[in-house]
Parts: structure tokens; C-alpha cells; sequence
């Protein structure tokens, strides 16, 4: 038998000792749950926390950010001087409306209370319903629109209050983002604090863009119904509402259809507004609607209206000309205009046969300096050159009144005697022969009888005793800009001058010395019906001498009476000289009335010559005479105040070069003259054969000076010619009777010539 074990201490049993490990993995579980939950919860602590962190972190640098951009948003306390761009009207003497000048925007500003009422509905149905109601921002039009537009399946209803679209098109970028449409809001609410619901409208209805280039309502109902915003109706008004969204997309030019289904689409939101009942609306929806056309850029009397234009673009620069909205009250006579027109083209027509192509006609009123017409060639769609104003041709014998006004002014008189004789002029290795249009020499005679016909040795002989230099002084004082030669042939006119710059010079002899510079313009008008150009009130300026000016136009007068231009009578006081320049190229017929002085050029674009009896005083004259009989039906027949009457012809007084100090430029070239080359020729001036050596010039090898005693006049006799027979300065010639019928016969000629039309290339 084994041992037994040795005895242990007895120990009960306790059932809750026996299961205490079950409880205690329990436990041991249940903590550590806790402290997953626990932390669990802690982390999620901190994350929130920091998420609120940033979030608030974000928030706060958003608000700074936007904060910041609102603090630095355009001041709408800009609106108070705000000006748009507004198109500028040219208007003729009567008001009436020639041209609108614009640039990239075509508007003209119109009082919120000069559009109809219903109009104004019209626009506020169809872009913001709720405008009186809210105060810059509308969220629950906001929300209606959205749904509006989800249902049709189309934008119909904008999002955006007007007050939000005043804001955006005036202040901010048209980009979409959430900042700049919050600025937008934010702006909004703050114009709506300052400014009126009225004066809120009117700057929308004005601004909006209409599409073909249409700014604000003024333009786009003369675009779209060829009236003004004063007279729409509610049919027409609300077409223009209904088409604001799209209004490329919608212009009934584009789309006639659409744009009917916009108009019925923006009277049922009237209807929806309460603004009419829709017995109206389905009434309004039936009445048919007329568009005429877009008539914008059409220019009344274009040569006029193109010099006006470039007159204010040359005063006031390209901006204000086109983006200020001036009212610009021009001088223009509508009526001579369009005869000026008619009679240019139809002349020019009837001499396309000689060659001739185009022509210009300028007619200033004498008392007030204002251009009344101008005429730059014969069809503006053709060419828009204006050669009234823009086209500087050679004057010919036409600047030969400048010569002897300035003699005139210096001692001068129309009955002194100087001779027509060969002569030459020797400068360095030139050598230069002035001649006569018709070849030959006439002897002695009067200087009036010399301008009367055109004798062109005794007008450089002129220049050259009061100097070339003080001939262009008066010129540019009477009104000549263009720049002039200094040349030997000053006298018979080279350098070239508009026909605008020849009427403006006689017109300042005609006033008897005195100028003003020529203008289109009467008054000028800004936006704000303020003057700020006046022209109706001017004050001339002495520039030369009257008693001078008396002398020349008596004597410009016998031009017309008895000289080279017989053709040009008025059968009232009227003076003026012929101008033919070498080869024809150019004819010229410049005169003038106490009334009123004009200007006639004819030629061709291309210095070529003429055919036929090319001449100032037979092309030019006839149609000088016929505007001016037109533009003088309703005046009163004038005789200038200062040269009354007209000159008879004068007995000759010689000239003592030994008192005036005057040592000739010139070499006289025979000391005797044959008799046939004495008689002086009264029509020299027209022989259709002959060239007018303006500015010929010889090389020779040698110059030899001549000097030749000066011719001795005793002024208490006969005078006599160099070969010493006496002198008849007024005697006729013994071929004028030839001459005559020749110009009779070529006058019946054009009467019976079928115009000619240029074959086309």
C-alpha cells in the first residue's frame, strides 16, 4: 500500500470563487472597449475641432479676402457723374438730321419720362418682375426664374436684378465666379441705398446693349421701328423687352419668328406681374409689327457732312467727335447743296466727251464766314475724296489778284502802266522766259486792263516790283494755308491751294479785307444742351487794307464786265477771276457778291489735260454764274459798300521807277517790238492751243545781264509803246470778231453734245 499524500488544509468551495475568471475577462474586455471608445472619441474630438478650426480659419480668410475685394470695389458714388457714350448728331441749318457719328457704340440718351409707361413694364416683366419690390438682390425672383427657365427648356427669365445689371455691365468684369458675383450683390444692395428706383431704370434703359450695335432704347427703336423711344407702343416696346436676352440671337433682322415667340413670352409675365390683363396681351400679340431697316451710317449730303466730320475729329479729337453725344448745328444751306450737287454732276456729265471727269464747288456766306456749301466731286459712292477741301491743284492766273492787291496795298493804282514785252529772268545757271497764254506781247498798258485779261509778263513784272515774299504774306493772311513757292512764276500760280482756301481768300477781299475763318459749324451743343462752340456771333479781323480792296474789286469787276470772264455776269455787282493752268489740267472760276463768295474747280483726279475749249473763263465761269444766279433769287441785288460802281477805263499814268527805288529782276529781251505783237489781245487768256508756261525753265551755259534804260512815260501825254507807236490798252483786237464767233460757235456745240458715258474697264 502506498503512502498516502500529505494532508492539505480543507478550503470549502464558494461557487462565486469559482466563476470569479469569467467576470474578470469580462472586465478586462469591457475596459478595453472603453478605452477604444474613449479614444476613439477623443480623436474624433480633435478632428472635429480642428476641422472647425480650419473651417473657421477658412471662413474667416474668405471673409477677409472678400472683405478686402469690396473694400477695393469701384466707388458707386461714380454714377452721379457717370456719362456714357453717347453717338454725336450732325444737323443742317434747319435741324435736321444729317449723320450720327458714333464709334463702337451707337446710343443717344433719353429721360426715363419720355418713355412710355407701358414700355418701361414691359422691360421690368420680362428682366425683373419684382424691380419696386426688392432692394438689389431679389432671391425669390432668383428662384422663379430657375424654374421658369428649367420648364421652358430655355432662358427666359433672367436671374440677375437690373439693379445687378447696372452694376455688372458699368462696374465689373463680365467673368463668373462666386466672388465676383457676391461684389455683384453686395454692390447692388449698396446702389439701391443711394440712388432711386427711377434713376436706376433710366441709366438701364439707356446702357443696355440692343445688338446691331444699338447702346440703350433711344437707338434701338430707331434701329428696329426707324422712331423714336417716345413713340413706341406696347407692341413694339414689348418685342424689344422679349429680345434683351438674345439680342443678336433674337433681332427680328435675324429671326423674325423668334423674336415674335420673345414678345408673347414677355406679355404673359406682364399678364403674370399684374401689369395688363391678357385681353390686352393676346390683343397686342396680333398687331403686326414693321421693321424698315437699319439706317444707321446713311449720310444726307455726304461731301458737306464728311468735311463737318472731319472738322470735329481735327477741334475736338476722335473721342469727344464720337463718344460725347454732341448736337453739332451746321451751316449747310439743304437747298443750295442740292442744287450745288445737281448742277456739278449734270455739268461734269455733259463734258465727259473733253475729257473732263470730276469738279468741286464751295459757296461761303461773306457777312459771317460760314461755309454754306460745298460740293467735292460728282458721286460720293464712287469717290469719297472731297476736292472742295481735301485736293490742293495749281490756281493758275486765279492767284493773280493776290499780286496786284499787294501793289495795290503799296502804292499802287489800277490806271499805272507797265509793259508787256519779252523778258527773262537769270538765276545761276537757269534761265527762265515768262510768256503770254496766247503767245505774243501787247505793248503798254493799264494794270487794270492787264488783271482784266489775264496778261501774265506784266503779273510777274508785279511780283517782282513788290516782291515775291509780300504775295504770299497776303495770301496767307486773306486765307491760304497751303504752303507756298517762293518762285520766280509766284505770280502765275503754282503752288497748289484748295477751292475751299480760294473761296475763303476772296471772301476776305470781298469784306474789304477783313477775315474769318471759314467754318460748317454754327453752334455746338454737349449732352447737357450746354454751348460750347458758337459760331453765329463772330467779330471778322482786319488783316488787310480796305482802300486796296476797293481798288482790286473794281477792277475784278471789269474781269466779268469786259475781261476773260464774260460768261460769268450776274447782272449784279459781281467780281471774280479766271484760273487755266499748263495743258489744261485745270480750270478755275473763283468771284464773288457783297453776299456771298464760290469757288469752282473743274479737271480730273489724274493731272491730265483737258479736251475743247478748256479754260476758267469758258468751262468754269458758266457754271459758277448759274449757281450763284440760283443762290442770289431771293437776295436783294447789293453793290459793295466800299467799292461801289464799276471802273471805267482808265487813261494810263506811268510809273516812276526812279521815285519807288525799283531796280527790274528782270532783262528786257528787244528794244523794239514788231507792230503786229502791240495789239493787245482781250481773250489771250482762252486760246484753246496754247500752253500757259507757268515755271519753264532753260539751262544755259553763260549769263549775260542786259540792261536796258527804263521806259520814259510822261503822264500828261499819249503813252506809247516801245516801238513808239501809241498805245490803245482798250482798243479791240482786229481778230476779237473771229474769236467771238469761234466762242459762240463751240458754245452751241456743247449745247447740242450727247454726254458721253466712260466705257467701262
Amino acid at each position: 500500500m502506498k503512502p498516502s499524500s500529505p494532508l492539505r488544509p480543507y478550503h470549502p468551495v464558494n461557487p462565486a470563487l469559482q466563476s470569479s475568471k469569467e467576470p474578470k475577462a469580462i472586465q478586462e474586455a469591457g475596459f478595453k472597449a472603453a478605452v477604444v471608445i474613449w479614444a476613439v472619441l477623443r480623436w474624433t474630438f480633435r478632428l472635429l475641432t480642428l476641422a472647425i478650426l480650419l473651417l473657421l480659419g477658412l471662413a474667416g480668410g474668405a471673409y477677409a479676402g472678400l472683405y478686402y475685394s469690396f473694400e477695393n470695389l469701384p466707388d458707386i458714388s461714380r454714377l452721379e457723374f457717370y456719362a456714357p457714350v453717347e453717338t454725336t448728331e450732325i444737323l443742317d441749318a434747319n435741324g435736321k438730321l444729317l449723320y450720327q457719328m458714333h464709334g463702337e457704340e451707337n446710343r443717344k440718351v433719353i429721360a426715363l419720362h419720355e418713355i412710355p409707361a407701358k414700355v418701361q413694364r414691359a422691360v421690368i416683366s420680362a428682366e425683373d418682375g419684382r424691380f419696386y419690390e426688392h432692394y438689389g438682390v431679389d432671391p425669390i425672383g432668383l428662384l422663379r426664374a430657375l424654374k421658369v427657365n428649367f420648364n421652358q427648356g430655355e432662358t427666359v427669365q433672367g436671374g440677375s436684378s437690373i439693379t445687378q445689371q447696372v452694376v455688372k455691365n458699368m462696374f465689373l468684369t463680365p467673368e463668373r465666379t462666386i466672388p465676383r458675383k457676391l461684389a455683384e450683390m453686395w454692390m447692388a444692395i449698396e446702389v439701391e441705398k443711394r440712388y432711386s428706383k427711377a434713376q436706376i431704370l433710366e441709366l438701364y434703359l439707356n446702357q443696355v446693349y440692343w445688338g446691331h450695335n444699338a447702346y440703350g432704347i433711344e437707338a434701338a427703336s430707331q434701329n428696329y421701328f426707324g422712331k423714336s423711344a417716345k413713340q413706341l407702343n406696347l407692341a413694339e416696346g414689348s418685342l424689344l423687352a422679349g429680345i434683351l436676352t438674345g439680342p443678336e440671337l433674337y433681332s427680328p433682322y435675324h429671326s423674325p419668328k423668334l423674336a415674335k415667340q420673345r414678345q408673347k413670352l414677355t406679355l404673359q409675365r406682364m399678364v403674370e406681374v399684374g401689369f395688363i390683363s391678357p385681353e390686352e396681351a393676346e390683343q397686342t400679340g396680333q398687331t403686326p409689327l414693321k421693321y424698315p431697316g437699319i439706317k444707321a451710317g446713311v449720310m444726307k449730303h455726304p461731301y458737306y457732312t464728311s468735311y463737318v466730320m472731319a472738322m470735329l475729329k481735327q477741334n475736338y479729337g476722335n473721342s469727344l467727335a464720337l463718344k460725347r453725344g454732341m448736337r453739332v448745328h451746321t451751316a449747310m444751306n439743304t437747298d443750295w447743296q442740292v442744287q450745288g450737287e445737281k448742277m456739278l454732276t449734270q455739268y461734269i456729265q455733259q463734258r465727259r466727251g473733253n475729257r473732263i471727269s470730276e469738279g468741286a464747288l464751295v459757296a461761303i456766306e461773306n457777312d459771317t464766314g460760314l461755309v454754306r456749301a460745298i460740293v467735292g466731286g460728282t458721286d460720293y459712292k464712287k469717290s469719297q475724296f472731297n476736292r472742295a477741301w481735301q485736293a490742293r491743284r495749281q490756281p493758275g492766273s486765279a492767284f493773280k489778284p493776290f499780286v496786284y492787291l499787294t501793289a495795290f496795298a503799296r502804292g499802287y493804282k489800277p490806271e499805272h502802266i507797265e509793259v508787256d514785252e519779252p523778258i527773262q529772268y537769270r538765276r545761276g545757271s537757269y534761265l527762265w522766259k515768262p510768256k503770254n497764254y496766247a503767245g505774243g506781247h501787247s505793248g503798254a498798258m493799264t494794270l487794270q486792263r492787264a488783271l482784266e485779261f489775264s496778261n501774265n509778263i506784266i503779273a510777274v513784272k508785279m511780283a517782282d516790283r513788290v516782291g515775291n515774299g509780300n504775295v504770299v504774306e497776303t495770301a496767307h493772311r486773306l486765307g491760304i494755308r497751303s504752303p507756298l513757292q517762293s518762285v520766280l512764276s509766284l505770280a502765275l500760280g503754282p503752288s497748289e491751294v484748295t477751292p475751299l482756301e480760294m473761296a475763303s481768300a476772296y471772301s476776305s477781299i470781298a469784306r474789304g479785307g477783313s477775315y474769318l475763318e471759314p467754318t460748317p459749324i454754327l453752334w455746338i451743343e454737349d449732352r447737357h444742351g450746354n454751348i460750347i462752340e458758337d459760331n453765329r456771333h463772330r467779330t471778322p479781323e482786319q488783316v488787310y487794307s480796305q482802300e486796296a480792296c476797293s481798288k482790286l474789286i473794281k477792277v475784278m469787276k471789269g474781269v466779268i464786265e469786259r475781261g476773260t470772264a464774260p460768261q460769268a455776269r450776274l447782272g449784279r455787282p459781281a467780281a471774280g477771276k479766271t484760273g487755266t493752268t499748263s495743258d489744261h489740267k485745270d480750270a478755275w472760276f473763283v468771284g464773288f457778291t457783297p453776299q456771298i463768295s464760290a469757288a469752282v474747280w473743274i479737271g480730273n483726279d489724274r493731272p491730265v489735260p483737258m479736251y475743247g475749249y478748256a479754260t476758267g473763263g469758258h468751262l468754269s465761269a458758266p457754271l459758277w454764274a448759274r449757281f450763284m444766279r440760283y443762290t442770289h433769287a431771293k437776295l436783294k441785288v447789293r453793290d459793295f459798300e466800299f467799292a461801289k460802281g464799276n471802273l471805267p477805263l482808265l487813261a494810263g499814268v506811268a510809273l516812276d521807277d526812279e521815285q519807288s527805288h525799283y531796280n527790274m529782276g528782270y532783262e528786257r529781251m528787244n528794244k523794239s517790238l514788231p507792230e503786229s505783237t502791240i495789239e493787245h489781245d482781250p481773250f489771250a487768256e482762252i486760246d484753246p492751243f496754247l500752253i500757259n508756261p507757268n515755271a519753264l525753265e532753260e539751262p544755259i551755259d553763260q549769263a549775260v545781264p542786259m540792261k536796258l534804260p527804263a521806259i520814259s512815260i510822261d503822264p500828261g501825254k499819249p503813252v506809247k509803246t516801245l516801238s513808239g507807236q501809241p498805245a490803245a490798252p482798250s482798243a479791240p483786237p482786229k481778230n476779237q470778231k473771229i474769236i467771238q464767233e469761234l466762242d459762240q460757235l463751240i458754245q452751241e456745240l456743247d449745247r447740242l453734245e450727247v454726254p458721253v458715258e466712260p466705257k467701262s474697264q
